[in-house]
C-alpha cells in the first residue's frame, strides 16, 4: 500500500497530506465548476490567500456557496479551513488519535473503530461522482449480464454484490479465482458488463480479465481506492473509495465496507430506475425475499 499512498499525497511515516494533494486525489470526483475552482486554486495561491470567500467567487467566476460546496467536498470544513492549512503551509493531521494502540482496552477499540470506520465511508460518500454513477447504472440497467471479478479479500465484497444484483432481478455471476475470470471473459459481449474489484487497483488476475472483456467489447466498470491506478486506466468507468485505510490487520474490513456502499448504491441507482420505469418485476423480486420468512 504504501507505493499507492506516495501517489496520492499521503506520506508514509505520518498518513498526512497537503492541500494541493488534497486536492488533486479528488480531482476526478468533482463537477465541472469544482473543477474550475481546484485549477485556479492550484495555479493561484496569492491570490487565494489575499482575497475572501465573496471576492474569490467573483474573480473565479462562482458564487460563495459553490466555493463553500468545494472545500466541503475535499473535507474542509469552509473556505477558512482552507486558507488557514494553504496559508501557514500546514499538512492535515494523521488521524493517528484513533488508530488502535497496543494498550487501548476493547472498549477503546470499539470506539476508535467506529470513528475510524465512519470517516472512511463518509471520505468514501464524498468521493463518488454522480455522474459517474449514473453512466454505471445506466449500463447495468440495459447489460445482458454483470459480471463480478476481484481477488482476494476483496472476493467477499464481489460475492455480496452478486447477491444484491440478483435481489433485485440483475442477471449476474462473480468470480475469485483469477483463471475463472480470464476463461468467463470469452462468453461477453457489447450487451454484458463487468465490475471489477480492487482495493490497490493493482491485481493482476483482474486487470488481465479486463483486458480481456475490454476486447470482448464488455463495458468495464472499475471499483479501486486509487483513481490513477492501472484498473482505473483500463476501465470505462472508475468509482472510488477512501483511499486513507491502514495497511493493517484491524483496519482490513474498512475497504470492504466501502466497496459494499458503492455496490449498495449502485443497487438503489437500479431500484430507483426500476420504480421510474414501472417494472412489473418489483412485485414478484420483494415476494422472493419475503416469502421465506416465519410469520
Amino acid at each position: 500500500m504504501d507505493d499507492k499512498m506516495k501517489k496520492s499525497g499521503l506520506d508514509n511515516e505520518t498518513g498526512m497530506q497537503s492541500y494541493d494533494s488534497r486536492i488533486r486525489e479528488s480531482y476526478h470526483a468533482l463537477s465541472k465548476n469544482q473543477k474550475k475552482i481546484a485549477n485556479y486554486i492550484l495555479n493561484n495561491k496569492s491570490v487565494v490567500l489575499q482575497s475572501s470567500i465573496t471576492v474569490l467567487a467573483r474573480k473565479i467566476g462562482t458564487t460563495p456557496a459553490t466555493l463553500t460546496r468545494f472545500c466541503q467536498a475535499l473535507r474542509y470544513k469552509g473556505f477558512s479551513e482552507l486558507k488557514f492549512y494553504m496559508e501557514n503551509d500546514l499538512i492535515l493531521p494523521s488521524d493517528e488519535n484513533v488508530l488502535i494502540g497496543r494498550d487501548d482496552t476493547l472498549s477503546d477499540s470499539i470506539h476508535k473503530l467506529l470513528k475510524y470506520n465512519v470517516d472512511a465511508l463518509t471520505d468514501t460518500m464524498l468521493l463518488l461522482d454522480e455522474s459517474r454513477l449514473r453512466q454505471a447504472i445506466s449500463l447495468i440497467v440495459r447489460a445482458e449480464k454483470v459480471y463480478f471479478y476481484a481477488e482476494g479479500g476483496t472476493g467477499s465484497s464481489a460475492q455480496l454484490g452478486y447477491h444484491l444484483f440478483l435481489q433485485i432481478g440483475v442477471t449476474s455471476n462473480c468470480f475469485t479465482d483469477a483463471s475463472l475470470m480470464i476463461m468467463s471473459t470469452s462468453h461477453l459481449t457489447s450487451k454484458d458488463v463487468v465490475i471489477c474489484m480492487s482495493y490497490s487497483g493493482a491485481a493482476e488476475g483482474g486487470l488481465t480479465a479486463m483486458r480481456f472483456a475490454r476486447k470482448n467489447k464488455a463495458a468495464v466498470i472499475a471499483v479501486t481506492a486509487f483513481p490513477n491506478s492501472r484498473f482505473a486506466k483500463a476501465a470505462d468507468i472508475v468509482l472510488s473509495y477512501s483511499c486513507k485505510i491502514h495497511d493493517d490487520l484491524q483496519y482490513l474490513h474498512v475497504a470492504r465496507i466501502c466497496e459494499i456502499a458503492i455496490i449498495g448504491t449502485l443497487q438503489t441507482g437500479i431500484v430507483n430506475h426500476m420504480v421510474e420505469m414501472n417494472d412489473p418485476r418489483l412485485a414478484d423480486l420483494k415476494f422472493a425475499i419475503t416469502s421465506k420468512r416465519l410469520k
